[in-house]
């Protein structure tokens, strides 16, 4: 007869947290490029005003380069938040009926924030060439036709991160303690607050770099992921709560992360 080891408790649900804890730190050095590339950009503008084409090629090529790392960042971070996802939404019932539907739920929110981001990249690979297509016969079409992308892509994806943004901790609502779940505000504050600020500067960036970079629509908004290394950071701390939490309902017996001792055993009343 061969032994099987029983499960683990909560297996499904620590290896989902695990796997985008792991996302959440590649999403935040992505931040991190993203900014470097925002400041290579300024530093491109400063060297063409000054005529140092040498720089600017320079500055090019590691502008590239960054692009690719960036890239390749994102996709594994992709890859990961996208396993993670789904360990999570597979191991919903581990801790019971009211985690596994606000699970479900954030699940739902990501799917609407996939559907509205992939809105928001067709708009502006769209809107980028019909500006194309301007640029040789109207430089103010040219503009205008830029200026409409950001805004358009800019807002859809605004609109994208406040759907992550609420799939995000509804994945971890039942799971978190208060204090876990203290941070759901500032998270989503500065979640919202970065995509906001990557709106204006792309609209900025139209009229700075225009007709310099047809790519408009990328210019000074990277430099609003300052604000968004620190929401990430945020959730990396949830997360970290996220499985505090659900070892406390182990080891309480509990479907409660706030809970400080095992349940209290029911006294039957007595006979008459």
């Amino acid at each position: 007869m061969v032994y099987m080891a029983p499960p683990q408790p909560g297996k499904q649900t620590f290896e989902g947290l695990g796997r985008l804890r792991i996302a959440t730190i590649l999403a935040m050095a992505v931040g991190v490029v993203g900014l470097l590339i925002g400041l290579l950009l300024i530093s491109m503008m400063g060297a063409l005003t000054g005529g140092d084409f040498a720089t600017v090629i320079g500055i090019g090529f590691t502008f590239v380069a960054f692009g690719i790392v960036v890239f390749i960042l994102g996709l594994i971070a992709l890859i990961f938040a996208l396993m993670g996802i789904y360990t999570l939404h597979e191991g919903r019932m581990e801790f019971g009926n009211a985690h596994a539907a606000s699970v479900k739920k954030g699940v739902n929110f990501i799917v609407f924030g996939m559907v509205t981001y992939l809105a928001a990249i067709l708009s502006a690979v769209f809107l980028s060439v019909s500006a194309v297509f301007t640029f040789a016969i109207d430089p103010v079409a040219l503009q205008n036709s830029l200026l409409m992308t950001a805004i358009v892509s800019g807002a859809l994806s605004l609109v994208a991160v406040v759907f992550f943004g609420l799939g995000m901790q509804n994945l971890l609502e039942r799971l978190m303690t208060a204090r876990g779940r203290g941070l759901r505000m500032p998270f989503l504050g500065l979640a919202v607050a970065g995509a906001a600020l990557a709106l204006v500067l792309e609209v900025v960036s139209v009229f700075i770099f225009n007709p310099l970079a047809l790519d408009s629509t990328q210019g000074l908004g990277s430099l609003a992921s300052i604000v968004s290394i620190v929401s990430l950071y945020l959730y990396f701390m949830q997360l970290k709560d996220a499985e505090l939490g659900a070892r406390t309902m182990i080891q309480t017996g509990q479907f409660n992360p706030d809970a400080t001792g095992p349940a209290p055993v029911p006294v039957a009343p007595p006979p008459v």
